[in-house]
């Protein structure tokens, strides 16, 4: 490299400055992770040579000890920034269980730097000495470059709400190694409260505060129930934040002092609490079972009267957020299906139900301007959670932020000129242990769902190598080979069951953000799948008897139903409600879901649900929990403590009897470790796997020693983001 000049790569449309730490495609700079780009360039410098997994990480992390798992999320972060396709690998090269290899072409150029300013300054000065053009042409090229304006405008209107906007400037306000997540602003900006952890909603981790921009955080919860929405009182001197009870399925909300003291239970019933003013507040309640809806009362829960009653009785309203002059609300909220939907404008007096704002997406937070002119939203739209706004009342949508970095939550500064958010990113794996310890079944993509076959020779799992736009496809990992296969080509896959013979697969399909259909196929791919319904249908699993089993939504609720192969029956299979399906027992004897528990008065609880059609159903838990049966019938375990950053998960094995297909369970269903532990024999044990995981995917394998767990890797801090 010469004096006055510098050495950047470029492949493709791409261009990568070392000295200047930037990605660009075009000229438009595409942000990256400082792990990511350190990836990338290792790479590119490398190209067309094979880099081991311990050489790229002992380069990247150098003295940092890392899980392979670390390197896999750089490579997706780097696939997405890209614009890699799964069928199509243009730029990085997976060697399986050995690295990583850079495949495109590249070009090491020297480019100047930028001109010092007596360069500008000449530069000038010859611009001004070229000759000057007359009068009456110069009018005639102004009319045509305004008509060319409004040409190109009208062409260009479209595109308009994707482009990216001027440059945003981002400040970091914490650092992390594990993340941050839902931010909350005092009244006055000056305060700072959020969650030191993975996950903003139902976290098992805790509530921090500091003081901006420098303070220290400082912890004010010591609660491993899952907890979420902090919010702080009118006066600032207190967080609000929601805490929900397992046992009893209850959202109750909870105030800590900022100064530090024991939370004090403030509303029964209650999540989400903000305030309108300082006299009324804004929150979401329970109606029955896990139907939600928003309301609004005084600060002593008088006055009450609901302002959003979602119509389907499994429909769940989240959140809400008063518009500065409290006459609108914007709502975040999750259908039948658990789905969560775009945001809605509501009427503060219920006059309606509101119609949707922002863009077509998983909208998962909202605030306002304080003007009241802008609604801002974090919304997950083809895979990607991005930051949106869109004029009051129903103006254009337009994106604000992009790249492969998410962003979730929103927090409003008081002066309306920036807002805080939870900036990173997220991958989730699927793990194997086993007796050679903990190693991940693949890094190429996005794996979840396990499933061991009924022999437990075959682990079953979704395989996704880019966006969550993308096809999750259908793949098997033989045990004792590691060899792993595509089970479903071409197929998007959302739910499956395999039978218990482990000759065909039942499962939902659909494009991304459509509706789901069932299909039935045999796992030799001898013949095609074969869809069973036209009609939307989800959680499908093979009955006792070869027939199926699903959920359906019918009317205001959700219902199992059983249907023959070929159609020629279907009914329900029991009459009450069923809000979401964890799956069925291996002699086809029990499906576990949650569901309103007989006699309970709304509350729900997970439940074993008879398949037969007779008999009642027998209470698991008392409340929420997870569930999984081991392949061959014979232990149930239950996840009787979630796991979070600082404290590992507890599972509890429990045996079922020989000629039973049920374990012996309390009448109220199990209320804790200790009982599970007195009711499974000592059966539990603790794995540091589940730490940092709130709702596991636990996939038991054919002893209490091998199992497979969804593994959520998760770096998030939050960031100040001035707005455009």
């Amino acid at each position: 490299m010469t004096n006055g000049s510098r050495t950047v790569f470029e492949f493709g449309p791409f261009r990568i400055d070392p000295s200047e730490r930037l990605l660009t495609r075009a000229g438009t700079v595409i942000p990256l992770p400082p792990k990511a780009f350190d990836t990338l360039l290792y790479l590119v410098r490398s190209s067309g040579h094979l880099l081991g997994k311990e050489e790229l990480i002992k380069a990247i992390w150098q003295d940092t000890f890392v899980e392979e798992s670390s390197l896999a999320q750089s490579i997706s972060v780097l696939r997405k920034a890209l614009g890699e396709r799964p069928e199509q690998r243009e730029y990085i090269e997976t060697a399986p269980r050995l690295g990583y290899r850079f495949i495109a072409a590249v070009e090491e150029k020297p480019v100047p730097d930028p001109s010092p300013p007596e360069d500008r300054e000449s530069s000038q000065v010859k611009i001004q000495r070229e000759p000057l053009i007359s009068k009456g042409i110069r009018a005639r090229w102004v009319w045509l470059a305004a008509s060319l304006t409004v040409v190109l405008a009208s062409i260009g209107i479209f595109e308009a709400s994707r482009r990216p906007p001027k440059r945003l400037t981002y400040t970091q306000l914490t650092s992390f190694t594990e993340s941050a997540v839902a931010p909350a602003l005092s009244p006055d900006g000056r305060m700072l409260a959020f969650i030191r952890g993975e996950q903003a909603y139902l976290s098992t981790d805790q509530i921090y505060v500091k003081w901006l921009p420098d303070g220290e955080p400082v912890q004010l919860t010591h609660d491993s129930r899952p907890k979420f929405s902090p919010a702080f009182t009118p006066d600032g001197s207190r967080v609000a934040f929601t805490l929900v009870e397992p046992t009893r399925s209850e959202y109750n909300t909870y105030t800590v002092p900022v100064l530090g003291a024991e939370p004090q239970l403030l509303f029964h019933n209650a999540e989400g609490l903000t305030w309108i003013g300082d006299h009324r507040i804004l929150f979401s309640e329970i109606k029955t079972g896990l139907h939600m809806a928003v309301a609004t009362a005084t600060s002593s829960r008088s006055e009450s009267r609901d302002v959003y009653v979602p119509e389907h009785e499994r429909a769940m309203a989240h959140f809400s957020h008063a518009s500065p002059d409290g006459q609108w609300a914007l709502v975040v909220w999750k259908d039948q299906d658990r789905v969560w939907q775009p945001c809605l404008l509501v009427p503060m007096n219920g006059s309606s139900t509101g119609r949707p704002v922002g863009p077509q997406g998983s909208c998962m937070s909202a605030a306002w301007s304080p003007d009241r002119r802008w609604m801002y939203f974090s919304v997950k739209v083809d895979g990607g959670q991005h930051l949106w706004r869109q004029r009051f009342p129903n103006g254009p949508v337009e994106q604000i932020t992009f790249g492969p970095n998410e962003e979730d939550g929103i927090a409003m500064a008081p002066d309306g000129h920036s807002l805080i958010t939870s900036v990173g990113s997220r991958q989730t794996a699927v793990w194997v242990h086993d007796a050679e310890g903990e190693h991940a079944i693949s890094f190429d993509g996005e794996t979840w769902q396990p499933r061991f076959s009924a022999d437990g020779s075959r682990l079953y799992y979704l395989l996704r190598r880019s966006s969550e736009a993308a096809p999750g496809e259908l793949w098997t990992l033989e045990i004792a080979s590691a060899k792993s296969d595509r089970v479903l080509p071409g197929f998007s896959v959302q739910e499956y069951d395999i039978s218990g013979d482990d000759r065909e697969v039942v499962f939902s399909t659909a494009p991304y953000g459509a509706t789901s259909r069932l299909f039935l196929a045999p796992l030799d791919r001898r013949s095609p799948p074969v869809k069973i319904a036209s009609f939307v249908a989800n959680a499908p699993h093979f009955g006792p008897e070869g027939d199926l089993i699903f959920l359906v939504s019918e009317g205001k609720g959700n219902y199992l139903f059983r249907m023959s192969r070929d159609g020629s029956s279907y009914a329900k299979l029991v009459p009450y409600p069923v809000s979401s399906v964890q799956g069925i027992s291996p002699g086809r004897h029990w499906v576990m879901a949650l569901s309103p528990v007989p006699g309970g008065h709304g509350i729900e609880a997970v439940l074993a649900v008879p398949t037969a059609g007779g008999g009642s159903p027998v209470r698991v838990c008392s409340g929420y929990c997870v569930v999984s049966w081991a392949p061959d019938g014979k232990l149930l375990y239950v996840v009787v403590e979630q796991g979070s950053n600082s404290h590992p998960g507890k599972v509890a094995a429990l045996r079922v009897a020989k000629g039973t297909s049920l374990p012996r369970l309390p009448a109220s269903g199990l209320h804790s470790m200790d009982e599970a532990t007195a009711w499974s024999g000592k059966q539990v044990f603790v794995n540091s796997s589940f730490s940092g995981s709130n709702f596991v995917r636990f996939a038991p394998g054919p002893n209490p020693s091998v199992f497979a767990f969804e593994r959520i890797t998760v770096h998030r801090n939050l960031f100040r983001i001035s707005l455009p």
